[in-house]
């Protein structure tokens, strides 16, 4: 199949032709017209990997939610191998798929786009629901930091991109 010009801009990225080929390696083709959309093709990916490791969806989500916790709590892109080594398997297997490296005890994802895209995907399920806000999210001025910046910026190309009232409502806000 031949790649749109959009497409082709996309994978000009080295991260997303890493995702891209990732992801064709394994037999798949992803129809993408954004990063986020290719992003959204390699978790699938993923997760189609890991369970052809018998590793579940909840599996592999509880221990990479443990892991997202931290880092979004202490604003670092490490957090300590201990929260995981209780999970032999599904850490071995998102080590194993390039989801996630170890380095001196510490975690971390493989790629920082991995982390921003699985924050601002829980944010924008939060708001789907009702439960969240970009601006609760983000909280007061003097509390943001840089390490918000891409996940903001994902967030809100996903609302717009998927739900444009919800995009107008938080930007607003």
């Amino acid at each position: 199949k031949d790649l749109t010009q959009r497409q082709k801009e996309v994978l000009a990225s080295p991260q997303n032709l890493a995702m891209w080929v990732t992801i064709t390696r394994e037999g798949q083709v992803p129809d993408f017209h954004s990063g986020t959309q290719l992003m959204r093709d390699f978790w699938r990916n993923r997760y189609q990997e890991l369970a052809n490791a018998d590793v579940s969806t909840d599996d592999a989500d509880n221990a990479l939610d443990t892991v997202v916790d931290y880092m979004e709590r202490t604003g670092r892109l490490f957090a300590p191998a201990s929260l995981i080594e209780n999970r032999q398997k599904v850490a071995h297997e998102l080590h194993t798929h390039d989801v996630l490296r170890t380095y001196a005890r510490q975690v971390m994802f493989a790629h920082q786009s991995y982390l921003d895209f699985r924050i601002a995907d829980r944010l924008l399920r939060a708001i789907h629901k009702g439960t969240g806000r970009v601006k609760d999210w983000l909280g007061p001025k003097e509390k943001q930091s840089l390490f918000r910046r891409e996940q903001l910026r994902q967030v809100l190309f996903m609302l717009s991109d998927e739900s444009p009232d919800d995009f107008s409502e938080n930007v607003k806000e």
